[in-house]
């Protein structure tokens, strides 16, 4: 695995320099350097890790499982999290993974490089995180590192990012026939959050029912 000096020499700066983009100092970093270091960081497919020895990474084989906000009892109020949490932690062992648990807001006002540092970097191989908004910052940062991402729930807005999902449109469209069928009178149904794609998604399938009806 690639070693933060392999990406220092493949953009032509010093370790230094990395460390700084890396860390979010980008008042010691031009913005054409920084993209550079990027380009090289995700090409590399390299992430820091406190468990480097001798500049060679290993895999922690372990993974981060990410919400954006759980309230108290989560997992006895929130079942679809309750079920992804379910499928993600059956995979993981059976394969001797194991599985953090993460919520977002738990970092309050922190830079999201700081975010970054004390809870992804060189603590896990991929992260998973369930339902995010569209345009989440802390999986963008993520994403622009080279940190595999798996999105669950959402529509994804960024290329090369793995989703598991509905075909919301149509499983909109699928609950409005299933209500009139069993002579329900309908007005718009919604769900979810207007920052949540997969809502509007389904929204607009099940709006979309009730028009042509």
């Amino acid at each position: 695995m690639a070693t933060i000096r392999d990406v220092a020499k493949m953009c032509g700066v010093s370790t230094a320099t990395v460390s700084n983009v890396l860390n979010g100092r980008t008042d010691h970093v031009g913005p054409e350097t920084r993209e550079r270091v990027l380009a090289a960081v995700r090409a590399l497919k390299y992430r820091p890790t406190a468990l480097e020895r001798k500049q060679k990474a290993i895999l922690t084989k372990s993974l981060v499982l990410m919400a954006q906000d759980l309230t108290e009892a989560p997992l006895e109020r929130h079942g679809y999290f309750h079920r992804v949490l379910d499928g993600v932690l059956e995979v993981a062992a059976f394969r001797g993974w194991g599985v953090n648990l993460v919520v977002q807001n738990m970092w309050g006002n922190l830079k999201t490089e700081d975010v970054i540092r004390r809870s992804y970097d060189g603590r896990c191989d991929g992260v998973i995180v369930v339902a995010p908004k569209v345009g989440n910052e802390l999986v963008e940062s993520l994403h622009q590192r080279g940190t595999p991402i798996c999105l669950v729930g959402t529509t994804p807005w960024l290329d090369g990012v793995s989703c598991v999902d509905l075909v919301n449109f149509a499983a909109g469209q699928k609950i409005a026939r299933l209500f009139m069928s069993r002579g329900y009178t309908l007005g718009a149904g919604g769900g979810g959050t207007p920052e949540q794609q997969s809502s509007v998604e389904r929204r607009r399938g099940f709006c979309r029912t009730l028009e042509e009806s």
